[in-house]
């Protein structure tokens, strides 16, 4: 069993061309004191041998033997890891360097959820924009979802990722789990960059239908600990994100005409 207090989290599927960014800012982070775990979903090309190919202390491959859903396996988060603290990365996506040491301070202090600002960035990493607070509440990130700039106390969630409310599962165990964190830090750095193009399988999507039904379920079955104010924040970004999504929709239409 793998020791140390954090574990970094890669569910994968087909991503040999955007992976090697990845897998290179965790072997470069300062701070070496973390576990890494990589889920591969039954890629059907060259990710499983870069995978095999890559070495770092702590580390550790997990191939399905058949393909799942991206909720499912991303799922491993929760099933696998075994350390105090939790935290997962995309395979277009990339720390920087002091990732983890900065992080580590706030674990120490045993805060139930750690925050950090993200850069949405180009293939050619030019930041698009940043990802940042004025100041880190439960509100606020209700306001802000934060993607996967997070690090998570492991006994703090109590939700797995549910493939019926894709494509926007991760909003929904988000806003699942939050109320179970008392205490939150806020890193104010940027220490993780998403990588945004016309690679991900998420510009192939229908997001309308899954936003819906997961504004629905926010409304009626989500208890933010009898927070009203917390439940009217989470479905008015709900709602802007699914307008967003109507529009963009739209004019795509048009454009295609």
């Amino acid at each position: 069993m793998l020791q140390n207090k954090l574990t970094i989290i890669l569910p994968v599927y087909n991503g040999e061309n955007t992976i090697q960014k990845t897998l290179d800012s965790v072997k470069n982070q300062k701070n070496k004191d973390f576990n890494f775990v990589v889920f591969d979903n039954n890629s059907s090309d060259d990710t499983l041998k870069l995978l095999e190919d890559f070495k770092l202390d702590n580390f550790i491959i997990k191939k399905r033997n058949k393909t799942v859903s991206m909720a499912d396996n991303w799922n491993c988060m929760i099933e696998f890891p075994e350390t105090e603290y939790v935290c997962m990365i995309h395979g277009d996506d990339y720390y920087e360097p002091n990732f983890v040491e900065d992080v580590y301070y706030s674990m120490n202090s045993n805060f139930d959820l750690i925050v950090y600002n993200r850069n949405i960035v180009t293939h050619d990493a030019d930041i698009i924009n940043t990802l940042s607070y004025n100041k880190v509440t439960k509100l606020s990130l209700l306001e802000n979802f934060p993607g996967i700039a997070y690090v998570w106390k492991k006994n703090k969630i109590s939700n797995k990722f549910n493939p019926s409310f894709f494509p926007i599962f991760d909003y929904l165990w988000f806003y699942q789990n939050l109320p179970n964190c008392k205490t939150i830090d806020y890193v104010n750095k940027a220490l993780i960059n998403i990588t945004v193009g016309d690679h991900q399988i998420t510009n192939q999507i229908k997001w309308e239908k899954g936003i819906l039904k997961t504004l629905l379920y926010v409304i009626f079955s989500i208890n933010f600990k009898n927070s009203m104010s917390e439940k009217a924040v989470a479905v008015s970004h709900l709602t802007r994100v699914l307008k967003n999504h109507i529009i963009k929709s739209i004019k795509t239409k048009i454009e295609k005409k």
